[in-house]
């Protein structure tokens, strides 16, 4: 279904969650971004048409050529 623009801002940050009820932390899209990031990528969340969310995670590649994916 989508999340919010205000919910979209703060993904990332540690212990915000949704989901509290269900027993959420709020760890794990922090923890994700710290090991992309780490690596040298970039990791983003979009809205996507009919309330849907799109997460891109991007990764440098070293050695020969890009594999086709």
């Amino acid at each position: 279904m989508g999340i919010s623009e205000g919910d979209r801002r703060r993904v990332f940050d540690p212990f915000f969650t949704t989901r509290q009820e269900k027993g959420g932390t709020g760890l794990g899209l922090s923890v994700a971004e710290g090991i992309v990031k780490d690596l040298g990528g970039e990791i983003r969340v979009e809205q996507r048409g009919q309330g849907g969310t799109l997460v891109t995670i991007t990764l440098p590649f070293e050695g020969g050529e890009s594999p086709a994916i």
